[in-house]
């Protein structure tokens, strides 16, 4: 009879697995029912999305009044998604040197089970041979690592350097959302005033097509001059909308960078200036290898990677645990239990001498080692790029110097000229064609004039991030500091 048993299981066998293989491609989803779920889902984002901007529960600060720059600063520390985001990289840190401890810590842990034996043992205490009993245990086990070949303290060691590595990273986020949010603040001020040399042009250009409408109706201008300055008028306006397009795109960069929704009156106060500097190379990179944070996570992922290589070179030296365990046995058969649970207890001192692991350590160590070699490699390459930056912030804030000086002068010309020729056109010495020109003239320098004062506001804060000094309690970015004269790197 064993023999057909035997063959009826294994006929029974795949009988058994039609019904879980028609339960699994039941659970399965064809790739166009996967697109169209993703679909519906992405569809009721952008309907619960618009809903909350629409409505008052909108998580969204909304602004309204006036903005200055040391507000658009703050309101970014608390609401930039980005730097929130980065934020979470200290909590990471903290769970990681809560995990290194578990490398040094005792573990507890309990064990259970029970097991049927069929049949006995012959003369076993379950029953009579060939009955069968079953067998319950219990017990608590205590692993407390004694050593582990210097992986404890490498491991424990490399937490807290990744900590410190954290606060740095927190600390290059927060610059770069500082001079991202002072930057997009700076570009509005400048779009907001090329917008108002725009509608300066504009009125003009109006002025001077009534002047010629007026002059044409007394018989002093032709209809060329009519035409003229209707033509004028007509690009200055087409100006005006490009700028105002340009002022909104501005706005919108900036309240995305803030995290926040805006009146459209909003009104953003501030100016471009002026501030004269001239810093030594010398001077910055001192100021940069004390403040980057970016050549500070290049020091520690060097210091972080040196304790990997200790991690894997402690595979060559033995591991050894204390043990401590309590057992609990019971056993019983179909007939009668002796209801009787027998403690055991287990004091004991393992050891683990690795001799040969099919040189998967010895692959470890290479790998480990060639890493600790490109970690150095990219601290030199993060040094040189510091000392490029810095010699790039330092041309271009020399140039902005120039650039605004000679702008300054070619505005107060422009404006002269147009004065003059607006009087002579009234007069009759002048033309319509002179007019324009120099009208023209006059809003390009009033648009260099301010990308002039924009580009120095850049380098400056260019250089100031370059430096790594920019501070989230600072109300001026783009303020360099003050160098002595004798100071050297």
């Amino acid at each position: 009879m064993r023999p057909k048993n035997r063959m009826m299981r294994v006929v029974r066998l795949p009988l058994l697995l039609l019904p879980a293989a028609a339960l699994f491609a039941a659970g399965c989803l064809s790739r166009a029912a996967l697109e169209q779920r993703i679909q519906e889902a992405r569809t009721e984002a952008a309907d619960a999305w618009s809903n909350r901007l629409a409505g008052a529960e909108c998580d969204l600060p909304r602004l309204a009044g006036t903005l200055t720059l040391p507000d658009a600063l703050t309101l970014a520390l608390a609401h930039n998604k980005t730097l929130q985001s980065a934020l979470l990289e200290r909590e990471i840190a903290q769970g990681r040197i809560t995990e290194a401890y578990g490398q040094a810590l005792p573990t507890l842990s309990a064990q259970g089970t029970a097991a049927r034996l069929d049949p006995a043992p012959a003369g076993g205490a379950g029953g009579t041979d060939g009955d069968p009993f079953t067998r319950y245990s219990a017990g608590l086990q205590l692993r407390q690592p004694l050593y582990r070949g210097g992986a404890i303290g490498a491991a424990l060691t490399a937490s807290r350097l990744y900590a410190f590595w954290a606060d740095a990273f927190i600390r290059g986020q927060t610059q770069e959302m500082l001079y991202q949010t002072a930057l997009a603040f700076y570009q509005v001020l400048l779009a907001d005033r090329l917008q108002a040399a725009a509608a300066a042009s504009l009125a003009s250009a109006d002025a001077q097509r009534q002047t010629a409408l007026n002059r044409a109706t007394e018989g002093a201008a032709s209809r060329y001059d009519v035409l003229r300055a209707e033509v004028a008028a007509a690009n200055a306006q087409a100006d005006l909308i490009q700028q105002q397009n340009s002022l909104r795109l501005a706005r919108l960069r900036l309240f995305q960078l803030l995290g926040v929704l805006a009146d459209p009156a909003l009104a953003v106060a501030g100016d471009l200036t002026f501030e004269p500097a001239a810093p030594r190379l010398a001077d910055t990179l001192r100021t940069a290898h004390q403040n980057r944070p970016d050549l500070a996570q290049a020091d520690l992922l060097v210091g972080l990677q040196r304790e990997s290589l200790a991690v894997a070179n402690s595979r060559y030296y033995p591991s050894a645990f204390g043990l401590l365990t309590h057992t609990w046995t019971r056993q019983e058969n179909g007939a009668a239990a002796s209801g009787d649970w027998n403690p055991d207890w287990m004091a004991a001192i393992e050891v683990d001498m690795p001799f040969f692991d099919g040189l998967s350590r010895e692959g470890q160590i290479a790998q480990e080692r060639a890493l600790l070699r490109r970690r150095e490699i990219e601290r030199a390459d993060a040094e040189e790029r510091v000392l490029l930056e810095l010699n790039q912030a330092l041309a271009a804030l020399e140039d902005a110097d120039k650039l605004v000086a000679s702008q300054a002068l070619n505005l107060d010309r422009a404006r002269d000229a147009l004065a003059l020729a607006e009087a002579g056109f009234r007069e009759g010495v002048h033309t319509s064609t002179d007019v324009a020109d120099t009208r023209a003239a006059l809003r390009l320098a009033e648009g260099l004039h301010a990308q002039a004062l924009f580009a120095h506001t850049q380098a400056r804060l260019t250089l100031r991030r370059a430096m790594g000094t920019l501070d989230p309690g600072d109300p001026n970015p783009a303020a360099l500091p003050a160098f002595r004269a004798g100071d050297a790197p």
